[in-house]
């Protein structure tokens, strides 16, 4: 998936600068449902899935003066979910039921810790994040909060919190290739109409240019060379 096919003008374009997590934050890049996003305080990019970027509190995509310019829309569910997909689905429904409401379903005894009586939302989030943790699912009570906001959003569908396919592990794009997007996508203004793929391109002349020597290395070059649009 490219980054004009994975997201659309309506929602979020490579360049744009958004309120996240009470931080300002631009887009940099675009892989596959991954948005790579550069603080205005920091140098160090981050990595967040789009799904998680948008239904954070607060979340909006701003304009030149730093006012929110629009809502991002939901993204679409799974048309037919696999097997996998459905059992997962389920697993997060039951997680996101016991925080909304202190029980899990078909249960009238509220488990420790997440009793609605006693307990508010956030000490449920910080729970929840500790059960999973022991057993190997390392999710923080801030995510827990944004996917169950996404479930109420969505009609209490669980489908929106499962993954529409499968993410490579370990990807993190290169620091030198996080810079050199941002001096393209800053050379460009919101209103510019210059899409994704062309910016890509522009990226990889750059890079080409800049980083001649170190791209004689294969592995060198397979780290600083993003595919050229024109090449998929």
């Amino acid at each position: 998936m490219s980054a004009a096919e994975g997201f659309s003008p309506g929602q979020l374009r490579l360049g744009d600068r958004v309120r996240w997590l009470d931080g300002v934050y631009q887009a940099v890049a675009f892989h596959g449902e991954t948005v790579v996003l550069l603080s205005d305080q920091s140098r160090v990019p981050v990595e967040v899935l789009h799904t998680a970027l948008v239904s954070a509190p607060g979340f909006a995509v701003l304009d030149a003066d730093g006012h929110p310019v629009a809502t991002t829309p939901l993204p679409t569910l799974i048309d037919s979910p696999s097997k996998k997909q459905r059992k997962e689905a389920r697993k997060w429904h039951r997680h996101m039921v016991e925080l909304d409401t202190g029980l899990l379903p078909g249960s009238n005894v509220p488990r420790p810790g997440y009793d609605a009586r006693t307990t508010t939302l956030a000490q449920r989030y910080a729970r929840k994040s500790q059960d999973l943790a022991a057993v190997g699912d390392e999710i923080s009570a801030k995510t827990l909060e944004s996917m169950r906001l996404r479930w109420k959003r969505a009609g209490e569908n669980p489908l929106v919190l499962v993954e529409k396919r499968g993410r490579s592990g370990g990807h993190r794009t290169d620091p030198r290739v996080i810079e050199v997007m941002r001096e393209v996508v800053m050379s460009h203004s919101r209103g510019s109409n210059v899409d994704g793929k062309a910016i890509l391109d522009e990226v990889r002349d750059v890079i080409e240019e800049r980083y001649r020597a170190e791209l004689a290395d294969p592995d060198e070059a397979k780290r600083l060379l993003p595919a050229r649009a024109s090449d998929g």
